[in-house]
C-alpha cells in the first residue's frame, strides 16, 4: 500500500498512566504525525516519543488525535496535530 511507504519514522506512545506502545512506523512532519494504525487509543495529552536514525530523540504532545475511519481503500487511521516538547 502506498501509505505505508510513507511512514519511515519509528515512534512509540507514552500515556499518562506511564505505559509506552511498542515501536510503530510513522511519518513524523512539521506539527503533524500521521500513524495508519487504528488498534491503539490515542488521546490529547499523549505523548509520542520519536527515535531518529542519528541516535537523537523528539517528544511530541498530542494536541488533537485526529483519529479517521476507513473508507474503501484508505483504512483507518490517525492524524495528530502535535507540539513538539522535547528534543535530545
Amino acid at each position: 500500500m502506498v501509505f505505508k511507504n510513507m511512514m519511515k519514522d519509528n515512534i512509540q506512545l507514552l500515556k499518562a498512566d506511564g505505559t509506552e506502545s511498542n515501536e510503530m512506523k510513522a511519518s513524523v512532519q512539521d506539527g503533524k504525525i500521521y500513524l495508519m494504525k487504528s488498534d491503539i487509543l490515542i488521546e490529547s495529552g499523549d505523548f509520542i516519543k520519536r527515535k531518529m536514525s542519528n541516535g537523537g530523540i523528539e517528544t511530541f504532545e498530542v494536541i488533537t488525535p485526529g483519529f479517521y475511519e476507513g473508507i474503501q481503500s484508505i483504512p483507518a487511521h490517525y492524524q495528530m496535530k502535535v507540539k513538539k516538547t522535547w528534543n535530545a
